[in-house]
């Protein structure tokens, strides 16, 4: 799946409950087992059409600042692995959208790591400086199958710290975090009856669109291996849970719900200046 970023200068409301498709037993399944440290490389590329006005050095400063710090409060820790000084050469323009962005990452990468004699780069994070070209997105990837499968991340002509983190996130299999909007202005309701997602809103966490510090999502946590299975409790019935914040280290922290062909995942969240809520 292709995964592009925007940056909206707006704040959008909380979604709590994610609209899941999960199918399986009693035994919520275990998270994934993250290889560390990961390492990101840096290359700046020169495609027709010209190059970005960042170098792959300046890339690699964002990146060993903010990006890695991002991160490494989150749970996993990256590494800044090789900057190329020498440009890419991509004998084409940068493409915007459909499937020729999903063939240009894939090539760019499969390019950068063949020429470094890092066979096909498993495992590693290779951020791409293109230039400006007219696309709607500052930043886009592949969101990964598996957290440690490594990935591809294009930016156009930006340095943007909270952009690289971003799409960092979607090479490590995240998407995005979601808006709920229902009509007549109501704040909640019936999914799928007046109430849907709204794909890339909110000021959540790291996956959503406006940059912000808070806590990963709980089920964004579990989908790269940073909460266990035992700290999601399932439910089918009425009853009551103890359910911890997003922001503890262990104990309950997310909640499993079954309502008929429905699934959700509940999680509570501390207030807070930065996000609005």
């Amino acid at each position: 799946m292709l995964i592009k970023h925007r940056i909206w200068n707006r704040l959008c409301l909380l979604l709590l409950a994610i609209s899941l498709l999960f199918s399986g037993g009693n035994q919520f399944p275990a998270s994934a087992n993250i290889e560390s440290p990961k390492y990101i490389d840096v290359v700046s590329l020169e495609m027709v059409g010209g190059s970005s006005r960042f170098s792959a050095n300046e890339i690699a400063s964002a990146v060993q600042g903010q990006v890695l710090q991002s991160w490494e409060r989150i749970g996993i820790t990256f590494a800044l692995g090789r900057v190329k000084q020498e440009k890419q050469r991509i004998g084409s323009s940068l493409a915007c959208s459909g499937s020729q962005v999903k063939a240009q990452l894939s090539s760019t990468r499969r390019a950068f790591y063949q020429g470094e004699g890092l066979g096909d780069g498993k495992g590693r994070y290779l951020i791409a400086i293109a230039p400006r070209s007219g696309c709607i997105w500052e930043g886009v990837s592949l969101i990964a199958n598996e957290v440690n499968d490594g990935g591809i991340v294009f930016l156009q002509d930006t340095a943007n710290a909270f952009v690289i983190a971003h799409e960092l996130g979607h090479a490590l299999g995240q998407g995005h975090s979601n808006l709920m909007q229902c009509s007549g202005g109501r704040v909640d309701g019936q999914w799928g009856s007046g109430c849907s997602a709204v794909e890339y809103g909110g000021v959540i966490d790291l996956m959503s669109n406006v940059e912000n510090s808070d806590p990963l999502s709980t089920y964004h946590q579990w989908r790269i291996g940073l909460l266990s299975g035992k700290d999601v409790f399932q439910s089918w019935k009425s009853e009551s849970v103890s359910l911890n914040s997003t922001e503890a280290k262990s104990g309950t922290r997310a909640l499993f719900l079954r309502d008929g062909n429905a699934t959700y995942w509940i999680e509570f969240r501390s207030s807070g200046s930065s996000n609005g809520y």
